[in-house]
């Protein structure tokens, strides 16, 4: 079984890639087009969901049909035999093109130098190589974008940006500053100019870093110039070379901060002006650490040990030191510390609860410690109140001597916990004690180990059914018991590169049953998980130390995990056979920079292909640095780099990069700020608050909590008017939810507020139609007018649910609703109330929604309703361009067929379409079509009837003139030019015009009458397709 198909309209026709993965399972094949541009891909089983690309090397990516990512690729059907004219229309689009030269313009690089070109509006762009004539040339680029920054950074020379000088010399435009670089427009390609870089060796800064007259290894030196953003670094050396033991390279001239970052020594720091040298020697005598925190430790029982550590999270520092007890109180000193506004310090002890200072058993609400010089009074005391549980664990016959098991105590209620290891030596029954835990009345205790089943208390093998030990009272806990039992197993060999492989850790786990079991894989690759429960769907999984895990499928291993095989030990008690096949893949390389040249330490980068359905992250290092190893071939990947909501960072995302990337660079900039203090009605502050924040313009989703104080913090923010903020407190507080809906953030935003108290509780359980089988994970929506109070839960394994904390109302309407199962709602509810629900079966209506052409479209919005059973259900068309909407309601409460329902779809650039009178059970299908009297175009000018400047962005919104609901958001061309399509004839929309300039809205006005901009909606004009728009600003 295969395809074929060619290369047309292109000047790169031949050796052209072709890649093809399917979405349902691993297989992949390649092929490459001969001079002609045709290939032939063969041996390929039966399966309709192929993706195909091509991957050319002067043009962009492309994907069948005409599609610039995975994401949106047509589908290739084998199922019913071969295909043919599977073709590929190749197009350069928009470019950006130029020649860099070494030192000067009589000297072009060499052959392989990595050029980087990136639109942070559009997210585009990426890196290419210079050729032999030192020419480099980006391909696909977004015409309307006008921020493309051009930039070479190479360890050889100082970094490169292109700057326009608007003369007519093409060989003035670098600058060695980010600050100083100006972004440039793309052009087609026989409109576009040389955009050219001159890279230049800059100047070095080294010297000596000495401790006890010695030199002294390892310690990172930093330079950094404000001015121009010039940044370098190195670690220093026990060998001295030439005089030295550090050295910092290609620095542009300016005035440099030079800094040492010694790991258990002061830092240091100078600053130097290089000019005209081109070495500049600076010397490091090292200081000792003089800050440190100091305090007392009361309880301390004689003999037992304590671990006191201090963190300081914004500079990645920590120091611990341990304690014996000698039955007094004991005075405690953590020296050597470096400064900084940040320090946690935390108690752990096998013998003692967990402790943060001040009194916290959660990290996250203790005390952030000041330190500069020293700070004392940072006091413990060890509660003798604690308590312990014991038991003995009882080993089979045949146990071998030295199996392990591990004993663990947790107590969701208190946040302790705590565990011991028992070793098997020849005698069967072991006993055991855990102490140091908080009294509690819900601690789940589990035996667990790589040979025998993972059990909980009292006998159980899933979590849901153990029996909680209550250490709350004053009867001893002494007899918690384990019986081991063996379980069952699966077994196979790992192989890397075809040999086998000893030393990788393979693991299975089961969804179904909670089950885990993990081992190691021996000399000759063999492996053998024990202990396992019944399951039949055990996911198995191979991995290297630091890589991203194999999986095990039938037919060929697979790196994603939802393409794997389960394996099933219900029909097989000891599965054999289960092999991985392990490779040497490629590996990314990158670097994550401030705008001001400092490299960003801590930032996750993360790699994602939809070809191969894998990806892999990690965090990047002190230089700034990532690498991202064993990942497949592919050139498909998505590379974001994301920083922590409490950095100030704008996450950045690349699309289209090849997996063997050398040269993937992140220049992240500042965003904006929401930040606040939680409070309740009496003016206490409320910690462990659940803090939402999320943008649907933005594809934004942030969350953080509250800090002792009620702080709360999300950083790194684009600009936006839709951003929704919502706060869960704690149960304990007694508080009522609260969210903000249409917040405008174009600056840093200060939201204090208020909870107010709630004393209502819904609760009861959920169940399936004239039975008592709870439902799990069903979704119950709670709702009043009156309080404006809305939530959401989903029950737990008994069918439990529960709402806490409401507002006092007699008008909640309560929604149940379920996959297969008909929704059920309960109105005019009061808040203090049990309601129990029995959920009958559903039926589907599905179909396919596809063009006049007949190419699927995905990602459709389906909607079917009814009135006369008073629902509404909502999905959307897969990849294939099929849908299908699960639950519906045969009958209505009189028993009669429901035959009323409404099928709508609203596709993207394609009218709104409905069917009537259908059933559940229906198969509904919809072809869509394109017509002008669906559009609705325009254009945008200033007040005097210009375009407006090459800096500015235009975005029109559109929204129903009847509801008011936004519909969807464009930005004009350069010639102020717009057009939203698949629009329906039949309403009436209102538009909304906003000028951007970097990032930030300077004015906003609906289009009013005669259709000059007015600040009012209000007196803003309602449009129909069809019609022209040319919009005028006003002032």
């Amino acid at each position: 079984m295969g395809f074929w198909g060619w290369i047309s309209k292109s000047s790169q026709k031949s050796f052209v890639d072709i890649v093809v993965s399917s979405l349902s399972t691993p297989v992949q094949a390649t092929g490459t087009t001969d001079t002609n541009g045709s290939y032939t891909i063969y041996s390929l089983e039966p399966l309709n969901d192929y993706i195909v690309g091509a991957i050319p090397i002067l043009y962009p990516i492309q994907y069948y049909d005409q599609q610039p990512d995975a994401n949106t690729a047509q589908t290739v059907d084998l199922s019913k035999g071969n295909v043919d004219t599977i073709n590929f229309i190749l197009d350069e689009g928009a470019i950006i093109q130029g020649t860099v030269y070494i030192k000067d313009i009589d000297h072009p690089a060499t052959e392989g130098l990595c050029v980087n070109i990136w639109s942070n509006d559009t997210q585009t762009g990426g890196d290419v190589l210079t050729d032999s004539k030192g020419r480099y040339q980006i391909t696909g680029l977004q015409l309307n974008a006008k921020d493309y920054i051009i930039s070479v950074r190479n360890s050889n020379y100082v970094p490169a940006y292109y700057q326009d000088n608007l003369d007519d010399n093409f060989f003035n435009d670098t600058v060695y500053a980010y600050s100083l670089s100006k972004g440039v427009a793309p052009a087609a390609i026989h409109e576009s100019k040389d955009r050219n870089l001159i890279l230049i060796s800059g100047h070095t800064i080294c010297g000596l870093i000495l401790y006890n007259a010695s030199p002294l290894s390892g310690v990172r030196i930093e330079a950094w110039s404000e001015l121009t953003g010039g940044f370098g670094s190195d670690v220093s050396s026990s060998n001295v070379i030439d005089g030295y033991n550090y050295r910092i390279s290609n620095l542009p001239p300016a005035l440099y901060l030079v800094q040492i970052y010694p790991e258990n020594f002061a830092e240091q720091s100078y600053k130097i002006s290089i000019k005209e040298h081109e070495t500049n020697e600076l010397y490091f005598i090292i200081n000792h650490l003089e800050n440190y925190i100091t305090g007392n430790i009361y309880g301390l029982e004689y003999g037992k040990q304590i671990h006191l550590s201090a963190f300081a999270q914004s500079i990645n520092y920590y120091k611990g030191i341990q304690i014996k007890g000698t039955g007094e109180s004991l005075q405690y000193t953590i020296s050597g510390l470096k400064p900084a506004d940040d320090y946690v310090v935390e108690l752990y002890s096998s013998d003692y609860s967990y402790q943060a200072y001040d009194h916290q058993t959660d990290k996250l609400q203790a005390d952030r410690i000041v330190l500069d010089e020293y700070i004392s009074g940072i006091d413990f005391t060890l509660q003798s109140y604690t308590s312990t549980i014991s038991g003995h664990v009882i080993f089979p016959e045949n146990a071998s001597l030295g199996e392990v098991v591990w004993i663990d105590a947790f107590s969701r209620s208190t946040a302790s916990g705590n565990g011991v290891q028992v070793v098997y030596q020849n005698e069967r029954t072991i006993p055991y004690i855990i102490n140091g835990l908080t009294k509690g009345n819900d601690y789940i205790l589990n035996a667990w180990s790589t040979t025998y089943k993972e059990q909980y208390f009292d006998n159980q093998f899933n979590r849901v059914d153990a029996t909680y030990v209550d250490t709350s009272d004053d009867l001893p806990d002494t007899s918690v018991t384990f019986t081991l039992q063996h379980g069952k197993s699966i077994s196979g060999i790992i192989y890397c590169n075809n040999q086998p492989i000893s030393g990788i850790k393979i693991q299975a786990i089961s969804d179904e049953t909670s089950s885990w079991g993990a081992a190691a894989s021996k000399d000759d690759g063999s492996y053998t998980i024990k202990g396992l429960t019944l399951a039949t769907d055990y996911i198995i999984d191979a991995r290297k130390h630091g890589f991203a895990p194999f999986y095990y499928h039938e037919t060929k291993t697979t790196r994603s995990k939802n393409l794997s095989s389960f394996v099933n030990t219900i029909t097989n008690h000891h599965i054999t056979g289960i092999d991985i096949y392990l490779s040497d893949y490629d590996t990314m390389i990158g670097t994550v920079h401030k705008t001001d040249g400092k490299p960003l330490q801590n930032i996750w980068v993360n790699a994602w292909s939809k070809q191969h359905k894998t990806g892999f992250g990690a965090y990047t290092s002190e230089d700034g640095s990532f690498e991202l190893v064993n990942l497949p071939r592919a050139f498909d990947y998505i590379v974001s780099a994301t920083s922590h909501n409490l950095l100030p960072y704008i996450s950045q995302e690349k699309v289209n990069v090849a997996s063997n990337s050398q040269n993937v660079h992140f220049i992240l900039e500042k965003g904006f700020r929401i930040y606040g203090t939680i409070k309740n009605i009496d003016g206490k502050e409320i910690s462990n608050v659940d803090v939402e924040l999320h943008s649907h313009l933005n594809s934004y989703y942030g969350t953080t909590k509250t800090d002792k104080q009620g702080m709360f913090q999300i950083s790194g923010l684009l600009s936006g008017d839709d951003y929704n903020l919502s706060t869960i407190p704690p149960e304990n507080a007694s508080c009522i939810s609260f969210s903000e809906a249409g917040i405008v953030i174009d600056k840093d935003i200060e939201k204090n507020i208020v909870l107010k108290k709630g004393e209502g509780k819904i609760s009861g359980y959920i169940y399936r139609e004239n039975s008592t089988i709870p439902l799990v994970d069903v979704s119950i929506s709670l709702y009043s007018q009156k309080t404006k109070y809305s939530a959401i839960t989903y029950s737990m394994d008994n069918g439990f649910y529960e709402f806490v904390n409401i507002p006092t109302s007699n008008d909640y309407n309560i929604e149940a609703s379920a996959d297969f199962y008909v929704d059920d709602v309960k109105t005019n509810q009061l808040s203090d109330s049990t309601i129990n629900f029995y959920l009958s079966t559903g039926m589907s209506i599905s179909g396919f929604v596809r063009n006049e052409t007949g190419v699927p479209l995905s990602n459709v919005r389906v909607e079917v309703s009814s009135d006369s059973v008073q629902s509404l259900e909502i999905g959307s068309t897969d990849n294939n361009g099929n849908y299908i909407i699960n639950g519906l309601a045969i009958y209505n409460q009189q028993s009669y067929l429901v035959s009323d329902y409404i099928v709508k779809i609203y596709p993207f650039d394609y009218p709104v379409q409905l069917k009537a009178q259908k059933r559940a059970g229906d198969i509904v299908n919809f072809i869509c079509t394109q017509e002008s009297y669906n559009e609705l175009s325009g254009t945008v000018t200033n007040s005097l009837g210009e375009p407006y400047s090459a800096d500015q962005t235009i975005i029109i919104r559109l929204f129903n003139a009847v509801n008011g609901i936004f519909i969807e958001k464009m930005a004009a061309d350069d010639q102020g030019k717009f057009m939203f399509k698949g629009l329906n004839p039949d309403e009436q929309y209102l538009i909304k015009f906003s000028i951007l300039k970097n990032e930030l809205i300077e004015q906003s006005q609906w289009c009013g009458e005669s259709e000059i901009g007015v600040d009012d909606k209000a007196f803003a004009k309602m449009y129909q397709t069809g019609v022209t728009v040319r919009f005028k600003f006003k002032n």
